[in-house]
Parts: C-alpha cells; structure tokens; sequence
C-alpha cells in the first residue's frame, strides 16, 4: 500500500478548478487499489470533497504567502514523513518541496514560462515583469525536481523541454477534457448579438483591450453586448484609458462576475460568439466547451490556439481594436460561418479523452 498525496493547493478559481473538480467527481468510481490517498486543498477550498470516499484525509494550505512558506519548509516535510507519503501528485501547478526519495508527479499549464516571445511582455508594466519574471525563475526551479510532468499539448512539450532539464521520456501528454458539468445547445442567434469573455482579469487575457474595441463597433454602428465574467470594478481598474464614457459601458458592457465552476453551462446560455483576447494560454478550458456547446470562437491569432481550434475559429489580433471590431461583425452577420465553426468543433470534440479517460490516465502516471 502507497500513501498518495494529491496536491490541489494552487488551485483557487477558473479553468483549473473546474477540470480539478471532474478529476475528484471520476474519483469516486475509479480503482486504486489498497493505495490511501490524502488531499491538499486551499484554505476554505474544496468544501464538496472533504467527504470524499476515496480521501482519507483533507489537509488545508493557508493563503498567506509567508504562511505558505512556513507550511511548505515545517509543517509539509512534517506531515510528509509522519503519514509516510510516497507519491504527490500536483494537479497544476509547480510541485511541493520533497525529499528525493517521494515520488512527484506534476501537471504544468504555465505559459508565461514557456513564452518568453510572446506579446504579452510587451504590455506588461515593468513592476510586474520583473516580479511575473522571478514568480517563473521559482517555477522552473521547482518543476525541475519532479520526476514526471505532464502538459496538455505538444507546443507545450516542446517549450518546457527547451527551459527544463528534464528527460523527454518523463514528459508525458496527457490532453484535457470538456467539463460534464457542460451540456450542449442549439445554434444561437439572439436580437442583441451576445459576445461571451469567460475567463478572469489577468494581463495576459487581454479584457483590458474591449473598450477600444467598444468604441470601433460604436464608430460601425455596430450593436452587440459583451459578457464579461469579472466585476466592472475589476475590469476598469486594468483599463489605460482615461475618461471612460459611461453611456458606452451600459452599451456594450454586461458584468456577469465570477461563474461557479459548477454553474459553467449558464455562462454559454443564449451566447452567440466566444470571444478570447489571450496572449498566453496553455489548452483553455474555452476551446473545448464552445466545441461541446455549440458556440462558435474567434479567438487570438497565436499559435496555442491555432494549434487547438485549427478551422473551427476565426483568427484575429487580440491588440487591434479596428480588426477585433471588424471580424466581430462579419462573424455575427454570418450564420453560415457560425454554423461551419461549430461543426468543425463538433469533430476536433471527438479527438479529446472523456473525464473518466483523463482520469486513468492520470493515475497510471501516479500509480505506476
């Protein structure tokens, strides 16, 4: 019998929690043998699996960073040699601090790693690139200690492979799977032409881009209605320019906040197009759901997403505001266009493992 445990501690909100949460649903039912498995989870995370039957023990991680730090070089090396663990699994993240002789298995889906080329940097403000830079520096330390990863595409291989000194046979593919808490609809084409921005405010998304591109479709005449899953607070606070025109914003703005990982399939209710802004992404957890919602994508001209959606997306530049404006507009006059995307994306669907597949594949890294 081997002690396992699976470190969710990284995980807070977005993609990753939802996909997390799949993972631990498939856990009920899967085999594990007479293998005792523990959970880490955030302070005040993860409440619907403290009763799991396959965890036999929830450990919390405080928030604080120096508390963290305190639980990562004490209190976790502690309660490592105490429950005699012999495998942690990080489901995304960087990997726990470990002795050499504990197995560590770690998902990885940090881009900003892996892209030193990308745009991103350049809109970045100097602050935050020196301090995204050594978040990364202690990243890429950490992740060279594991002694198996696992992303979710080859583009993402083959990046890690060129920063970390790790053994490409101990790089493992493991690709991501549509949420089961998402059900599929019909083609919409609603009177107020919906435009769905579903992830957080963070810098390499781009949502701070949409008030320029508001103020092109009112230069076009064009009306339509962005759903934005983060506060207006939020969202103003990332914003460059000043005198923001308040009559836009009723316009062309709806803030729909934070949507509950398990509340995923409303966001996509009566949503015509999905719009994703991003520099950097590792595999979103958008591609998928529009393919099994039926929701077609315009999506940023990079080649993460090119790689995913090939044809069942239309490519724009996320830092032009006139073609963003532009593309919206033929793309929503287009029911024909509309309907190709989605079909092409019914059949790239097809392509992905289902949770339960993702799953075992999960715990054969783990397990053997």
């Amino acid at each position: 019998m081997a002690k396992i445990l699976i470190d969710m501690s990284p995980l807070k909100s977005g993609g990753g929690v939802q996909l997390a949460y799949n993972f631990l649903d498939e856990l009920t039912h899967a085999e594990i043998g007479s293998n005792e498995l523990y959970l880490l989870v955030p302070e005040g995370g993860f409440e619907d699996y403290y009763s799991h039957p396959k965890i036999s023990k929830i450990i919390s991680a405080p928030h604080s960073k120096i508390k963290r730090t305190i639980f990562e070089s004490i209190t976790l090396p502690q309660i490592l040699v105490k429950e005699k663990i012999k495998t942690i699994f990080t489901f995304f993240g960087s990997g726990l601090p470990h002795p050499r002789f504990i197995k560590s298995v770690v998902g990885v889906a940090y881009p900003t790693i892996c892209y030193p080329d990308s745009p991103f940097w350049n809109y970045l403000p100097l602050k935050a690139k020196y301090k995204t830079a050594l978040i990364n520096y202690y990243r890429i330390k950490r992740l060279s200690k594991a002694n198996i990863i696992f992303v979710e595409t080859e583009i993402m291989k083959k990046r890690l492979m060129k920063i970390l000194p790790i053994n490409e046979k101990n790089i493992f593919l493991v690709p991501p799977s549509p949420s089961n808490y998402l059900e599929a609809q019909t083609l919409q084409t609603s009177a107020e032409r919906r435009v769905l921005l579903l992830s957080g405010n963070s810098p390499q998304k781009n949502l701070w881009r949409l008030y320029a591109i508001a103020v092109e479709l009112k230069k076009m005449n064009f009306a339509l209605k962005f759903l934005v899953s983060v506060s207006e607070r939020d969202w103003r606070s990332s914003l460059k320019e000043e005198g923001i025109d308040g009559n836009l914003l009723k316009e062309y703005f709806e803030f729909i906040g934070v949507i509950h990982q398990k509340d995923i399939s409303k966001a996509y209710a009566n949503v015509d197009v999905l719009l994703m802004l991003s520099d950097l992404e590792s595999f979103s957890n958008n591609h998928m759901e529009a393919w099994k919602v039926g929701v077609p994508q315009i999506v940023s001209d990079r080649d993460f997403a090119r790689a995913i959606c090939r044809d069942s997306a239309v490519y724009i530049e996320p830092h032009s505001p006139q073609e963003t404006a532009r593309t919206l507009a033929e793309v929503l006059n287009d029911n024909q266009l509309r309907q190709q995307l989605v079909e092409r994306g019914k059949v790239y669907l097809q392509e992905l493992p289902s949770q339960k597949e993702r799953m075992q594949m999960i715990l054969k890294l783990i397990l053997d």
